[in-house]
């Protein structure tokens, strides 16, 4: 499993070099290197993590948050950045116990030794079915 800074580096490498050193010049922070969004992803984690993820995501427009939730798996929904923020802020502090992470359900967790294959009319499915059981028992 990755750590929680990986995933801030992750996060943040889904907003554009312009847009992070903007938000560096926002909040004040020196990047000695703006030709590369590395120095300005790192200038916002000394910055940010773990005490003020909130202040950084909360320069990000609904887009880019949006890039962000999607890469660390989480829920982008709701009316307001406000939430989205404190999902994503929540995620990389603490990804044990956030509301919008996308885990996996029992069911699709669970291995079982059957397959149900719906069927209708079409002599495809019987085909399929011969050959799943000559394949597979």
């Amino acid at each position: 499993m990755r750590s929680n800074k990986e995933s801030l580096r992750m996060a943040l490498n889904q907003v554009s070099r312009d847009r992070l050193i903007d938000v560096c010049e926002k909040l004040g922070l020196p990047v000695p290197n703006r030709r590369d969004k590395v120095p300005a992803i790192d200038a916002l984690i000394a910055h940010g993590y773990p005490t003020n993820l909130d202040a950084v995501f909360s320069h990000f427009n609904r887009e880019e948050l949006n890039d962000v939730c999607k890469k660390l798996v989480l829920s982008s929904a709701g009316t307001d950045n406000g939430p989205i923020v404190r999902r994503i802020v929540e995620f990389l502090t603490d990804p044990s116990d956030v509301e919008g992470v996308k885990a996996p359900t029992p069911e699709a967790v669970r291995v079982g030794d059957r397959v149900f294959i719906g069927h209708g009319r079409s002599p495809m499915w019987f085909e399929l079915r011969i050959f799943l059981t000559e394949c597979w028992g």
